[in-house]
């Protein structure tokens, strides 16, 4: 038996692990990459990629980058929209392109390398740095997608925004990452359809602008926000001090009620 303190941004507890199982899959390769689109395009592709979403093939997994910042690619100091959809899909790249041809056709493409990688190079997908660096994060989870959110994330992630994070993530969850064991667990974020994640890089605003900003995105999509919450992308708390819950209600007070029966005086914290 080992106990392990689990804290992510201002959650924290006690876990106590009896037993760790894992499975390997066989993957020597997938067909993934990123696709990105013209700027003028990027509305029409925000609602046709949450269209695709709603009957897309359960074994491809996708996810959105919204930006409002200067494009690199060109002269121009001025923020541009941009946004970028990853594709991953452990499958033939002729089935592949099937799959993902209809994200290919929502918009002018002007970057795809989107194509058959063997499975070790699965962080080009999101080409993430690979330097350490310093990030305030905010998440959410939201029930639905329709025309009212992706008007909301154009209006946060555009010129009336006014942000301080300059690109938001949202991540399509879909089949195993909705399905629990058949007793049931407290695993959270499972009835959740997608995942948001924004990040802000300048240190100086971690403690001031950061924080209020993430109590406006709360607001603006309140209407589309799930109960629950990954812990992973539950982020740091706001202004207001409140944050993204880590889990319902119900399973919130069942794991006080386990925490308190083994650790009544809280000697783990």
């Amino acid at each position: 038996m080992a106990l392990s303190i689990l804290r992510w941004g201002w959650h924290s507890g006690l876990g106590i692990v009896t037993e760790l199982q894992v499975r390997l899959v066989p993957l020597a390769s997938l067909y993934g990459g990123r696709l990105t689109y013209a700027s003028a395009d990027v509305p029409a592709v925000l609602r046709g990629w949450f269209d695709w979403t709603r009957t897309a093939d359960p074994r491809v997994s996708t996810s959105a980058l919204l930006s409002y910042m200067p494009d690199p690619r060109i002269d121009d100091p001025r923020p541009q929209r941009g946004l970028t959809l990853r594709v991953a899909f452990p499958g033939r790249p002729d089935e592949g392109q099937r799959l993902t041809a209809p994200l290919r056709a929502l918009g002018a493409v002007i970057g795809d390398t989107v194509d058959q990688m063997p499975a070790r190079e699965i962080p080009r997908i999101h080409d993430d740095p690979v330097d350490p660096g310093p990030a305030w994060i905010i998440g959410a989870m939201f029930t639905h997608a329709d025309t009212g959110l992706t008007d909301r994330l154009l209006d946060l992630w555009g010129p009336s925004g006014d942000l301080p994070f300059p690109a938001a993530e949202i991540r399509h969850l879909s089949a195993a990452a909705g399905i629990d064991i058949t007793e049931g667990s407290a695993a959270t974020g499972r009835g959740a359809a997608f995942l948001l994640g924004t990040a802000g890089v300048d240190p100086e605003t971690f403690y001031t602008a950061l924080p209020a900003a993430a109590d406006r995105i709360r607001a603006a999509l309140a209407t589309w926000l799930s109960a629950e919450h990954n812990p992973n992308f539950a982020g740091r708390p706001s202004a207001s001090g409140g944050g993204a819950p880590a889990w319902p209600s119900d399973i919130a007070s069942r794991l006080a009620q386990i925490r308190h029966r083994y650790d009544p005086e809280q000697v783990i914290s």
